[in-house]
Order: C-alpha cells, then structure tokens, then sequence
C-alpha cells in the first residue's frame, strides 16, 4: 500500500536544493529482471523464479550498491547463483538502463538556470555509473548539469539507510526543510520524510518530466520553460 504521493513539510519555505534519484526518475529501467533478461538476449534460467535464489540474489544486490562487493564480485557471486556466466549477467545489467526520460536535458538546463541547487541521491553500482555518467553513452545522462553527484557505491550507504541522507545533508550544508526530494520507490520518500525533506513519489515508466515539472511548480521553484 502506497502512502502519500507528495509530503510537504512546509510549502511556504523556499527550496534551496532539488535532488532527483535517477532509475525510475530520471532514466528508464527495465521493468522486471525478465524484461531485462530478454532485452539483453540471454535465456532467462528458471533460478530466477526460486525464491531462494531471489532472496540471496537481493542480499548481493544489497552489499553491491554501497560498494561492500564489488561489481565484479557481484557478476561473479551472482552469476553462477542463477545459473548462468558473469559475462552473461554483464549483458543483463547493461540492458536494465533504458536511456533518459524525455525533456530530462531541457529539464536540468533550466534547474541549472534557477535559483537552487541540485543534486543527484542514487542506488547504483559502478557498471551503471559509469555509463549514467558518460553523457556519449546511449545511457548517459547530464550529470554535470548537477551541483552534487551522490552514487550509494561512492558514498558506503544505500537508500533507505540513514546514513545517506545524513551524507548529503553534511555535504550540502542545506537544512533538510529546504530540500526537495523526487524517488520512484515508498521506502526511500518515507526514510527521506522522516527526517523532514519534502517529498514526492514519481510513477514509473510513465513520461516523468511533465509530472516533475508540475511539483517543482507546487513548490514556487521558478523553472525558464
């Protein structure tokens, strides 16, 4: 059960930072490891449907992304577990990024051309990273249009574990009713909620940017476009 959409701790005080996640936001994902077992062209080992299997390979994704496995040791940890090579999981990662919503370029050149900051808050690994990062890539976004880039395998914590959010906010300097934070997952707007960041849950894979936009308004920041 979804809670609110939108958690405005007080819509009269002015935003000072903007921080998007970015899977689900800011660029497509697959919607399902099926979609993206099939997007990448390996046959999708019925492993994948154990709930054994399922739960360890969670575990693995959960020690990945603050960085406590590597990306290699992840491939080769969780390859085997579902039954199939690390250079065949590779290919199933690189087809979980669908390249970028439309309108996110106009979107973050006209934030960067407004008075606030903004900021990146991801749960990521470095195979994605570093295409998310690379603006040549089918996958690159514009991160550089960012203030702050915050990567949960860079910082040592994952959503929606406290320490990353205290993370950004020691980084920023920015006090936590001045931010405004847009995730497509509940777990991370109510940790992010709690410590009184003002909130909104974006639904995924519709076309993000109008909805952005729209909240962006609700909060008087001022967008050119």
């Amino acid at each position: 059960m979804h809670g609110p959409k939108s958690e405005i701790r007080n819509p009269k005080s002015r935003i000072q930072l903007v921080v998007f996640d970015l899977g689900g936001v800011l660029i497509r994902l697959a919607s399902s490891w099926r979609d993206a077992f099939e997007h990448a062209g390996v046959a999708y080992p019925a492993a994948m449907d154990e709930e054994p299997t399922r739960t360890r390979l969670r575990e693995l994704v959960h020690l990945e992304e603050p960085g406590k496995l590597g990306v290699y040791g992840f491939f080769e940890q969780a390859g085997p577990l579902v039954g199939i090579t690390p250079e065949q999981l590779v290919q199933v990662s690189d087809a979980y990024l669908r390249g970028a919503f439309p309108g996110v370029e106009t979107l973050l050149d006209d934030l960067a051309a407004a008075p606030v900051q903004t900021a990146c808050l991801s749960n990521t690994n470095h195979n994605h990273w570093k295409d998310l990062a690379n603006p040549d890539h089918p996958n690159g976004l514009p991160l550089q249009l960012l203030d702050y880039r915050f990567a949960s395998q860079l910082i040592g914590h994952r959503k929606p574990d406290a320490g990353i959010y205290q993370h950004l906010e020691e980084n920023t300097g920015i006090e936590p009713n001045n931010i405004l934070f847009f995730d497509d997952r509940q777990d991370n707007i109510q940790a992010a909620a709690l410590r009184g960041w003002n909130t909104h849950r974006v639904e995924h894979p519709t076309d993000t940017v109008p909805e952005i936009r729209s909240v962006l308004q609700q909060y008087n920041v001022p967008l050119a476009t």
